[in-house]
């Protein structure tokens, strides 16, 4: 199988969380997504601003 990257951008609700669920199910994919590390990572409270800092480690 060839290498492949789907990058998935939309408006809120537009499907991509679960269109990306059912790529990484269907390919065995890695799911990269920051949104549902934030709380885990950071904990409650407002996490949100610590964002940059995910994003910038990540990408």
């Amino acid at each position: 199988m060839t290498p492949a990257l789907h990058l998935l951008v939309g408006l809120p609700g537009a499907g991509k969380t679960t269109l990306a669920r059912e790529l990484e199910t269907q390919y065995a994919a890695l799911r990269l997504t920051p949104d549902e590390w934030m709380l885990p990572l950071f904990g409650a409270g407002e996490f949100w601003k610590k964002r940059a800092v995910l994003e910038r480690d990540l990408f």
